[in-house]
Parts: C-alpha cells; structure tokens; sequence
C-alpha cells in the first residue's frame, strides 16, 4: 500500500500535535482548581448541541434529496479560470 506524501506529513503532524497535548497535560494535572464554573445549564446545553449536531448530519447525509442542495464547483479545487 502507497502511502500519499500530504497523508504522512498530516500523520505526523497529528501525532506531534497529540504528543505536546500530552506534555502539557501532564504538568497541567497536578494544578488545583480555583473556581469551576460550569454547571447543569452548560452540561446540558453542551448535551443538546453535540446531539443536535449528530442528528442534523445524520439526516442531512441519509436524505436522498439532500445531495442536490450541496453544490460544489470543481474548478475552484484545481485552480482553473473561467
């Protein structure tokens, strides 16, 4: 399997970006908290959104009609003019 050039720099980059997330993670850990303002209103508004949004792609991907409303011009990928 040929693995694509922007596909190996995009797998590194990822795991460069997860390996200082880790870092900085972990020395973050051992800080205790001042004040936490989050509270049932945010949990449950995060809630609604996260599902809301799932539900929406979900529809808009599984509706037969939806794929004609998505219009997408292929010259603007390949830099081509009018």
């Amino acid at each position: 399997m040929r693995i694509q050039a922007w596909n190996l720099v995009f797998l590194i980059g990822v795991i460069v970006y997860v390996c200082i997330r880790g870092v900085f993670g972990g020395r973050t850990k051992r800080n205790q908290k001042v004040l936490s303002r989050v509270d049932t209103c945010d949990r449950t508004l995060l809630a609604l959104v996260v599902v809301g949004t799932s539900f929406c792609r979900r529809c808009i991907c599984l509706h037969p009609g939806s794929g004609s409303q998505i219009t997408v011009c292929p010259r603007s990928f390949h830099g081509a003019g009018p």
